[in-house]
C-alpha cells in the first residue's frame, strides 16, 4: 500500500552515539588488559630464564634489574591508559545520555498532516487515507469499518482540572487507542476529546468488539497528576460502508449518530449502526 502522507520513522542519535561509546569502550579495555598481560608474562619468563650467574656463585642481574624495571613501567603507563580510557569514555557517555537530543528539521507536510498533543494523524490527512481505504475495499471487495470516539465530559475535564490535565487525557487515551489498533487500522484526532478509527478489512461485528475492547481499557487506565487520579471513559459510535456507497461519508453519519445516542444513553457505551 503507498503512503500518500509521506510519514516516516525519526532516527534516534543519541542511543547510536551511546551505543559507540559503549563498544569503543570495551575494545579499548579489551586491548590495554590483553597487552598488560602480555608484558606481565615476558616479565614472568625473564626472571626464569634471564638471570645470569658469575663465576664466583654470585648474581649479577642488574641488567636483568634494569629490564624488569622497565617492563614495569611499561605496565603501569598501561594501567594509566585503562584508567583514562574508561573515565574519558564514561564521561562520554554520561554525557550523550544528558544532552538533549537534536531535533530534525520540522517537516511541513508532516505538520500539516499530524496532530500536534498526540502526534496522531488529524482530519485534513484523513480524507487521503479514506478515499485510498474505499479504493482499495472496492477493489478487493472487503470490509471497511469506522468508529467515532469521544472522550465523556471532557469539557468538565478541562473546567475543572485546567488544560494541562485535559491534554494528558486526550494523550492517554489516544495512547491507549493505538496500542489496541492493528498496524493497519489508522486513528486520527479530531478535534477536543474526539477520536475517529478508520479499519480496513474489518466487519461491522468485528470493529464493534474493538471498539467495547478499547472502551474497557480506556475505563481501566486513569490519568494521574500530581496528587489527582482523573478516571476516564469514553463512548462510540461504530458503523460498516457499505459496497454502493460512492464514499465514507455516509459511514461516518452513521457512526456520528451512533455516537450521539451512545451519549445519550450516559456514558461509556458503545452503539452501532448499519
Amino acid at each position: 500500500m503507498d503512503n500518500p502522507l509521506g510519514i516516516k520513522q525519526r532516527f534516534n542519535p543519541t542511543r547510536a552515539i551511546t551505543l559507540t561509546c559503549i563498544i569503543s569502550l570495551v575494545l579499548i579495555v579489551s586491548l590495554t588488559i590483553f597487552v598488560y598481560f602480555s608484558v606481565d608474562k615476558i616479565i614472568v619468563e625473564q626472571s626464569a630464564y634471564a638471570k645470569p650467574i658469575s663465576v664466583s656463585g654470585q648474581q649479577h642481574d642488574v641488567e636483568y634489574n634494569q629490564k624488569r624495571d622497565e617492563l614495569r613501567d611499561i605496565q603501569q603507563i598501561i594501567l594509566i591508559i585503562i584508567t583514562l580510557s574508561v573515565l574519558i569514555n564514561g564521561l562520554l557517555i554520561v554525557q550523550t545520555l544528558l544532552k538533549k537530543p537534536i531535533q530534525n528539521p520540522k517537516n511541513p507536510q508532516q505538520e500539516a498532516n499530524n496532530d500536534y498533543l498526540t502526534n496522531l494523524l488529524n482530519r485534513r490527512s484523513f480524507h487521503v487515507l479514506a478515499q485510498q481505504a474505499v479504493a482499495t475495499s472496492k477493489r478487493y471487495h472487503s470490509d471497511l469499518s469506522v468508529i467515532c470516539f469521544d472522550i465523556d465530559h471532557f469539557k468538565s475535564i478541562n473546567e475543572q482540572y485546567g488544560l494541562s490535565l485535559g491534554d494528558k487525557v486526550i494523550q492517554k487515551v489516544a495512547e491507549t487507542i493505538q496500542e489496541n489498533c492493528r498496524d493497519s487500522d489508522s486513528v486520527f484526532r479530531f478535534d477536543g476529546g474526539a477520536f475517529l478509527l478508520l479499519l480496513p478489512q474489518t466487519s461491522l461485528s468485528k470493529a464493534t468488539k474493538l471498539a467495547e475492547k478499547i472502551r474497557n481499557e480506556i475505563a481501566g487506565v486513569p490519568t494521574f497528576s500530581d496528587k489527582l487520579i482523573v478516571e476516564m471513559t469514553a463512548s462510540a459510535g461504530v458503523a460498516q460502508w457499505q459496497k454502493q456507497e460512492i464514499d465514507l461519508e455516509s459511514a461516518l453519519k452513521r457512526a456520528d449518530k451512533g455516537l450521539e445516542q451512545a451519549k445519550e444513553q450516559g456514558r461509556n457505551r458503545i452503539v452501532n449502526c448499519s
